[in-house]
C-alpha cells in the first residue's frame, strides 16, 4: 500500500472514529557501558490496517523516526553531560512517552501536528549520586536538540 492510501486510509478511520486520532508512543532504550543493548517501540494505540509492511528500524514513519530521535537525542546529550561531569553511566534505561494527534496533520482539524505531552522516564546505575544524576539528566532534556525543538516542554523523572 503506497503512502498516499495509507494516509486516505486514516482519513476515513478518523472521520469514522474519531478516538483514532490520538496515538500514544512509547520508545525505550536499554544501555550497558554506553552501548545501545535494546530499544522497542510501540504505538499503544496502534491500530492494524490491511497491508502494511511489518515494522523495523528500515521502515520507520516519520512519526516513528521523530519519536525515536527525540530518545536517542536526550541518550547522547546525558551521555555528553556525564562525560563531562566525570559521572560514569554503567547502566542507562530511557523511555520516552509522548501522544501524536494526527487530524492536524491530515487537515481533518485545527491543532498543533507535533508530539504532545513528551515524556522523559531515566532510570541509571551508577555510582554517582543521585543529586548528580538528576543535575545532568535535567541539564540534558534542556540541551537535547529535539527534545527542545518540542513545541510543548518536556517531563522528566529520574529514576
Amino acid at each position: 500500500m503506497d503512502k498516499i492510501a495509507m494516509i486516505n486510509n486514516m482519513i476515513k478511520g478518523i472521520e469514522a472514529d474519531p478516538s483514532l486520532d490520538v496515538s500514544k508512543w512509547v520508545n525505550t532504550l536499554h544501555f550497558i557501558d554506553g552501548e545501545l543493548k535494546e530499544m522497542t517501540l510501540e504505538d499503544l494505540n496502534g491500530v492494524e490496517m490491511p497491508n502494511m509492511p511489518e515494522r523495523d528500524l528500515t521502515n520507520l514513519t516519520a512519526v516513528e523516526m521523530l519519536v525515536v530521535s527525540a530518545s536517542k537525542c536526550f541518550a547522547t546529550t546525558l551521555e555528553l553531560e556525564a562525560y563531562k561531569a566525570n559521572i560514569p553511566l554503567n547502566e542507562v534505561t530511557i523511555t520516552f512517552t509522548s501522544k501524536f494527534a494526527k487530524a492536524p496533520f491530515l487537515s481533518l482539524r485545527e491543532g498543533n501536528s507535533g508530539l504532545h505531552e513528551p515524556h522523559v522516564e531515566l532510570t541509571v546505575v551508577s555510582s554517582a549520586e543521585q543529586e548528580k544524576i538528576e543535575h545532568i539528566a535535567k541539564r540534558s532534556a534542556e540541551l537535547s536538540p529535539v527534545l527542545s525543538s518540542l513545541n510543548e516542554p518536556v517531563t522528566l523523572v529520574v529514576n
